[in-house]
């Protein structure tokens, strides 16, 4: 039987490759690339599983290198929700905005500065974002914060928010 000390010796390497992968996927755009992390967990299951069954003593530490990963993806999923949380509470404030500039006015602002909103202020909100008015239907958008190359637009006469990449 293994002492403590040396079982965590040897999830030093576990913990380092998931806290890397970890803080790699949370910045902003890179959540997508989680995938790549769950195949290689799918990939290395069944040798583990096989690991598992066979050698009972290597149970706790083969247990703890799957939850260490488990973990990993975990805070990737939190950093990136509550990102996208942030930014969905800005961008709907900003819809919000419009809407009620539409019923005061019975129009839809030409632009963002007539909500009292300016570029760098949407900058600040939402790194990428814009609005256009086309005609009588308005174009709301904002950079989706998980991925790249795709947005979050605004449907003013559904209501809804669709992703489009």
């Amino acid at each position: 039987m293994m002492r403590l000390a040396e079982q965590l010796r040897l999830l030093w390497g576990p913990v380092a490759m998931a806290s890397l992968a970890a803080a790699l996927l949370s910045v902003p755009h890179a959540g997508f690339m989680a995938y790549m992390v769950v195949l290689g967990l799918l990939i290395w299951l069944p040798a583990a599983a096989l690991r598992f069954i066979r050698r009972p003593e290597a149970r706790a530490h083969v247990a703890a290198e799957f939850g260490v990963w488990v973990a990993a993806l975990l805070v990737v999923a939190a950093v990136q929700g509550w990102r996208h949380a942030v930014a969905r509470s800005h961008a709907d404030a900003i819809v919000a905005e419009i809407e009620q500039f539409h019923a005061v006015h019975h129009r839809y602002p030409d632009d963002l500065t007539e909500i009292g909103l300016s570029h760098d202020g949407l900058v600040a909100s939402l790194d990428f974002a814009g609005y256009e008015e086309e005609g009588q239907v308005p174009h709301f958008f904002y950079g989706v914060t998980y991925m790249p190359f795709a947005v979050w637009s605004f449907d003013f006469r559904t209501r809804t928010w669709e992703l489009r990449d």
